[in-house]
């Protein structure tokens, strides 16, 4: 898992600008493809364009897993990823299963939705 999550960091810190951290989601489809997405830059905060929400509006309803991770720069690698109140509503109202994110270097943890 931990190796997923280390892959999506790596989509995370592709964008260039001059934030300290990076979050981005990967989600498997029901026809087993692998769906990316990430946060964006905002002078203020949005939760619709957190990588989470943008990443279901991808995937469709009913994706089995979703793994959420975040590259601080300061800790030069992972850091907690846990999807916001609202990302996780609406990871749960597209019908995903399960959620794994970071939450520190070699940790994460997993959210199962119902």
């Amino acid at each position: 898992m931990l190796e997923m999550l280390r892959t999506v960091a790596m989509h995370a810190i592709k964008k260039e600008d001059a934030r300290s951290f990076f979050v981005a989601a990967f989600g498997l489809r029901r026809d087993c493809v692998m769906v990316k997405a990430s946060n964006s830059a905002t002078e203020h905060p949005n939760p619709k364009i957190h990588a989470e929400a943008r990443l279901v509006r991808k995937l469709g309803k009913n994706a089995p897993v979703v793994f959420v991770a975040r590259y601080s720069y300061g800790n030069q690698g992972l850091a907690m990823a846990k999807p916001c109140p609202y990302c996780e509503a609406i990871l749960k109202s597209y019908g995903v299963k399960q959620v794994i994110y970071s939450t520190g270097i070699d940790s994460f943890e997993k959210i199962t939705l119902t």
